[in-house]
């Protein structure tokens, strides 16, 4: 039973795997991966100037920029209910937001508006886990946001059947949360750690660290799995077998594949540009039959051909 858990995981992984490709594409644009010209056998052209175009950064930047400015505005409303009452409620969730980006911090992420953000403008979707409570007399706010890249789940008419994100952790921080045992376990620096929350007769939540199971644990109060997901209402809604894909959608929707072709056509103007300079040269040597022959064809920088004396 357990590596039919894993094996759930596995196969739902192809299942989005197209959709983890797009997502890849957008975030070498954000980052502003350095664009290469390859030649039609899919090799690196050579002698080229490789010119980055930023244009898909700057535009991630501003529009990031401006959403990230936009303050939450809190107002509770309800028949019946005085001022006091949601002033309460509406202070509530101000500390309780505060709380969780104090925790946030602490775990070397950013804010969780800012967080949702670029999660919603580069990956097309939003997801957080929340078990929030009470341990004994101390309020847990147990909210977690999580990267909709290393996310996989699947659903049913009643909603999710099981949810399933993955986290590149350290060694030590495996240690700190699950112990000496475990954290013996494993052979590198860090590893992948997928916790797996599955509804069955009861809620269970399934931890494997790699592809080991090292903990299982069943949550008789809950009702249902704790996780929000938020597809982003862009991009194509046809139900076609490979729909996912081409759902939620980032905002490098309509431009995506644009931002390279200008990176291609700034290279090409560039290479050009430095064969004005240091293009082929020819040499006047006294007999070109014993004159070295070029390795390669005399087109390209900083190349210099024998020709006889005089050649024009």
């Amino acid at each position: 039973m357990t590596t039919d858990y894993y094996q759930l995981i596995t196969a739902q992984e192809t299942i989005f795997a197209e959709l983890f490709s797009r997502m890849d594409k957008d975030k070498d644009l954000l980052i502003q991966k350095d664009f290469t010209l390859f030649n039609k056998d899919d090799l690196e052209a050579p002698d080229v100037e490789n010119v980055t175009a930023n244009d898909a950064a700057v535009f991630a930047d501003f529009v990031q920029s401006v959403l990230v400015r936009a303050n939450n505005q809190i107002e509770v409303t309800g028949e019946g209910l005085k001022d006091e009452v949601t002033s309460l409620y509406e202070d509530f969730f101000r500390d309780y937001m505060f709380g969780v980006n104090t925790n946030l911090f602490k775990r070397n992420i950013p804010d969780f508006n800012t967080w949702l953000v670029q999660q919603a403008c580069i990956r097309g979707r939003m997801a957080a886990r929340v078990t929030l409570g009470m341990d004994g007399e101390k309020f847990r706010d147990g909210l977690l946001p999580l990267d909709t890249r290393y996310l996989v789940y699947d659903f049913g008419v009643r909603g999710y059947k099981w949810v399933a994100p993955k986290f590149n952790r350290s060694k030590n921080q495996i240690t700190e949360e699950y112990g000496e045992e475990i954290g013996g376990q494993v052979k590198g620096t860090s590893a992948i750690v997928t916790d797996m929350w599955i509804v069955e007769d009861k809620i269970k939540e399934i931890v494997f660290i790699e592809k080991e199971l090292v903990k299982e644990t069943e949550f008789p109060g809950y009702d249902e799995l704790p996780f929000i997901i938020q597809v982003c209402p862009a991009g194509i809604m046809l139900q076609d077998d490979d729909q996912i894909s081409g759902s939620g959608e980032s905002i490098f929707y309509l431009a995506r594949n644009l931002f390279s072709l200008k990176s291609k056509i700034l290279s090409i103007l560039d290479t050009l540009n430095m064969y004005t300079i240091f293009g082929g040269m020819q040499k006047e040597v006294e007999d070109v039959s014993s004159a070295r022959k070029p390795e390669r064809t005399p087109y390209g920088k900083r190349f210099v051909a024998p020709v006889e004396k005089g050649t024009k």
